[in-house]
């Protein structure tokens, strides 16, 4: 699992917000794109291009009455080329579009998400934070989304890499094991009255994807019941140095070789 590329656009006033295909794309990368639009009230609508399945939105609001309707997307790539045009009511917007790589290959990618926003102007503050959300397999990529009412100059949540710094901020982090996620907070330098929304989404890898081996462990190409695998020297007291998730499609099981642990990983 890996991040490959993104493409987004500046901001400024428009009915119609174009990005073209993040560079390097292949059929089957998740290309998961978050589009915001500010304006004074009324709100605006949020419309994708066809093939783009929303994940969740938000609508945010400041003292002054603007408005900022935000929504995050999903596409698996297939024959893409040229650009992506997303429509609404005339506003003042941003899009960007990032794409995956390793994630699986049918179904839905989206193994968790969570949400958060501020809905109170007068209890906004500077910290954005993003709920939570508990990864299901090894080695997901976990994405974080979020708008805020400064364009720039802003940093990631702990132990995570950036990926765009804008009205829309993104960053993410390859959570090794299934686990609880977070809570991530964000300094987002707004002011007491601006408001921030937060998004947080969790990948599934594919099956060929999990699994580490350490480096400078004996590694060699076996066959086990007919099935090619990987044998996988285990380290001190037998413990294993490799890790394959269950439910993945990987069979695993520890053996003795000549006395001395292994595991045994199928290869993709």
């Amino acid at each position: 699992m890996a991040f490959r590329s993104l493409t987004s656009t500046t901001v400024a006033t428009r009915a119609s917000t174009a990005v073209t295909v993040p560079a390097g794309v292949v059929d089957g990368d998740i290309l998961i794109a978050m589009f915001m639009a500010q304006r004074l009230s009324p709100s605006t609508t949020l419309n994708p291009p066809a093939g783009w399945t929303v994940i969740d939105s938000t609508r945010v609001k400041d003292s002054t009455g603007l408005t900022c309707d935000a929504a995050v997307y999903w596409k698996r790539a297939l024959g893409e080329s040229g650009s992506y045009t997303f429509t609404n009511t005339s506003a003042s917007t941003q899009l960007v579009v990032m794409a995956y790589s390793g994630e699986i290959a049918s179904g839905s990618p989206v193994a968790a998400t969570s949400k958060n926003f501020t809905t109170d102007p007068t209890t906004f503050g500077a910290t954005a934070s993003a709920f939570a959300v508990t990864t299901t397999a090894a080695n997901e990529d976990l994405v974080y989304l979020a708008h805020t009412w400064v364009n720039g100059a802003l940093t990631p949540p702990a132990g995570m890499t950036e990926r765009f710094d804008g009205f829309i901020y993104t960053a993410d982090q390859v959570i090794s094991t299934a686990s609880s996620a977070g809570p991530y907070f964000q300094n987002t330098s707004n002011t007491s009255v601006q408001p921030w929304a937060t998004y947080l989404v969790a990948l599934t890898p594919s099956a060929g994807a999990s699994g580490v081996v350490g480096v400078g462990i004996p590694v060699v190409s076996v066959v086990v019941g007919g099935i090619a695998v990987t044998e996988v020297a285990a380290g001190k007291g037998g413990m294993p140095i490799t890790e394959s998730p269950n439910g993945t499609g990987m069979a695993v099981r520890k053996v003795a070789s000549s006395g001395i642990p292994v595991i045994y990983v199928t290869k993709p």
